[in-house]
């Protein structure tokens, strides 16, 4: 095990230990949803007794498969390790949310402007307003 945990990721040696474990036999199709590991995270985050932290990691142990467990662990620790900045995710969902991103810094809000434009008929333009809103904060403006 302190070999695997020198390598640097910790969720690697979760997903190999669980994928020998005999306590809890990892699923061979995943079963969990988005929804459901969010609710398992937020419960997480609300707990301090290590008991109640262990259970919770249980439960979602059973339900998991090898490379679940491995991302939920990897979400807890904020590090997905996909080697992805926000340019390329955003990039991702559509051709001018990063420009929309850095205007506002308001992650929300360039989201839910992205999914109205996927209700749009084809055909029709689809182009991501880039627009600062009142109230946000926007990165201040270096002299040059």
């Amino acid at each position: 095990m302190i070999e695997d945990l020198e390598r640097g990721d910790v969720a690697e040696t979760i997903r190999l230990f669980f994928e020998e474990s005999k306590a809890v036999v990892p699923l061979q199709k995943s079963d969990l949803t988005i929804q459901e590991v969010n609710k398992f995270l937020h419960e997480l985050s609300q707990l301090t007794k290590e008991e109640d932290q262990q259970r919770i990691l249980t439960k979602v142990a059973k339900r998991s498969t090898a490379n679940d467990l491995k991302m939920f662990v990897r979400l807890i620790k904020h590090d997905l390790r996909i080697n992805a900045g926000v340019k390329h995710i955003l990039d991702g969902l559509h051709p001018d949310a990063y420009a929309a991103f850095q205007t506002s810094h308001d992650l929300e809000d360039v989201i839910q402007r992205v999914s109205q434009l996927s209700h749009v008929k084809p055909g029709m333009s689809t182009k991501l307003s880039v627009e600062a809103s009142l109230m946000t904060p926007v990165l201040p403006m270096l002299v040059g």
